[in-house]
């Protein structure tokens, strides 16, 4: 080969055979997509199979949470209470709240309105006290908290 003295890089001899360089492209596009799919196929494709499980199963909890929001709202309809569909977004927020949380968060009610709402949300199933003390009292919205774990 001979070189051009002032950089001494190689001059390629003419040849007619020599691919166009769009050809050189696309096959070394399509060796590095063989490339890429043996480490797709080796490395990559577990993760991704577990990502796909995961949103698979974060979906399946989505759609969970919107047929028990549906549900409990149908419950609520008749307990009479200005402030249930409230308490009921608030325990979307927070599944496990205490009594003084909840009047702080509707603002409004009164201290024996958040206990009567607490009571109807207790025997209505939807919600269950946790602490067993009269005073300073924690509850769990447990359907939710069996979706989310």
């Amino acid at each position: 080969m001979e070189t051009i003295n002032h950089h001494k890089l190689p001059l390629l001899p003419p040849e007619k055979d020599i691919q166009p360089p769009l050809t050189l492209i696309t096959e070394a596009y399509h060796a590095i997509g063989e490339l890429k799919g043996r480490m797709y196929r080796d490395v990559i494709n577990p993760n991704l199979i577990v990502v796909k499980e995961t949103a698979i199963q974060m979906q399946t909890k989505v759609v969970s949470m919107y047929e028990l929001y549906g549900r409990v709202k149908e419950k609520i309809v008749t307990m009479n209470s200005q402030y249930a569909r409230l308490f009921l977004d608030l325990l979307f927020e927070r599944p496990i709240i205490s009594a003084k949380d909840i009047l702080q968060r509707l603002e409004q009610p009164s201290t024996q309105t958040i206990y009567n709402l607490t009571k109807k949300f207790e025997k209505a199933g939807i919600i269950r006290e946790i602490t067993g003390q009269k005073r300073n009292q924690v509850y769990a919205f447990d359907a939710l908290l069996e979706i989310i774990k």
